[in-house]
């Protein structure tokens, strides 16, 4: 589509579900998906509502996926290792940077993996992306999800790095891992699941062995086994050791009246006790709800100052914070 705003060429996600989830997951995954910015993650611009049609607007990217744009360099060209352990470093980059956001993509495969002309990788459809520790229902690509998920286990990061894997098995050997899964025994909690290893060496041993101990590294069927994130990036790059940027805590510079005002809100709340002469004993006031109404222009940081708030008040195991949205 064309942006009547920018005159830039945009894609568009339409919403085709009209029921209450959909309408909530859509909402979600623009809300705070939006707020996510890195050079190889696809970038999300407005969102919009045109009667019962819902859609958000998001960067075009153009190219192939990883496993057609690998098949085109000639088998007996030694360089194209060179580019196939770049662009694996700009996608696990992009990974590296959603977990360190405390989110899991949930979906990684090679039709979510495109690199464009310019040789620049990029994730896309963070559709199913969920935060950590999150509970989600079964969702996913079956071929890339991970034992302990079809176990019916929940989504991790080491979930996330074995998609990975099964991605990078798919763009090296142009087909799926031998896995095989038993659900005789008891269903879901039963399941056996059996990587060859030996028949995946084999499959593999035209590749480069950084690649192919990375490939199995990623497959492990004990999720503490597998590499995680630094290592990961690591081992495309090719270099011993790598600085991560420190996290920087979330600041809210100039908002110490704002910040004051929330916290005397919150210390109105709760159960007060006090001696009632007519009873005898002491008895529970009525808790007095305050009410807070944070208002400013677009853009003016009161979803920073709301997010950065609740980290200044002490931990006490009474306080139920809810974060809704209409």
């Amino acid at each position: 589509a064309i942006d009547l705003r920018s005159t830039a060429q945009v894609a568009v996600k339409v919403m085709r579900r009209v029921d209450a989830w959909s309408i909530y997951r859509f909402i979600e995954e623009f809300r705070w998906l939006s707020q996510l910015s890195h050079p190889h993650l696809v970038k999300l611009y407005d969102a919009f509502c045109d009667g019962d049609i819902r859609y958000f607007s998001m960067e075009l990217v153009e190219g192939k996926m990883v496993r057609e744009w690998f098949r085109k360099f000639p088998a007996q060209l030694s360089s194209r290792w060179d580019e196939l352990r770049s662009v694996l470093e700009q996608f696990a980059s992009a990974v590296e940077y959603l977990h360190d956001h405390q989110v899991l993509h949930c979906d990684l495969k090679c039709s979510n993996m495109m690199i464009t002309s310019g040789r620049r990788a990029v994730l896309l459809d963070l559709g199913l992306a969920i935060r950590a520790g999150q509970g989600n229902r079964l969702v996913g690509t079956l071929q890339y999800m991970a034992p302990e998920l079809i176990e019916g286990g929940p989504a991790t990061y080491a979930s996330d790095w074995y998609s990975f894997g099964v991605m990078l098995y798919e763009v090296l050997t142009d087909g799926f891992p031998p896995i095989g899964i038993d659900l005789s025994n008891d269903g879901a909690h039963g399941a056996n699941y059996r990587l060859d290893l030996e028949q995946v060496r084999q499959l593999l041993r035209d590749c480069p062995d950084d690649l192919t101990n990375l490939c199995i590294d990623l497959l492990r069927v004990d999720p503490s086994e597998r590499p995680q994130c630094s290592d990961v990036v690591q081992r495309l790059s090719g270099t011993k050791q790598r600085m991560r940027p420190v996290k920087q805590p979330l600041l809210c510079w100039g908002r110490e009246k704002e910040l004051a005002a929330l916290t005397t809100a919150a210390q109105t709340l709760g159960d007060r006790t006090c001696n009632d002469p007519t009873v005898g004993k002491p008895s529970v006031e009525t808790q007095r709800a305050s009410l807070v109404i944070l208002q400013g222009e677009s853009g003016s940081g009161k979803t920073t100052l709301l997010q950065h708030w609740p980290r200044t008040l002490p931990q006490r195991k009474e306080h139920l914070l809810l974060s809704v949205r209409c």
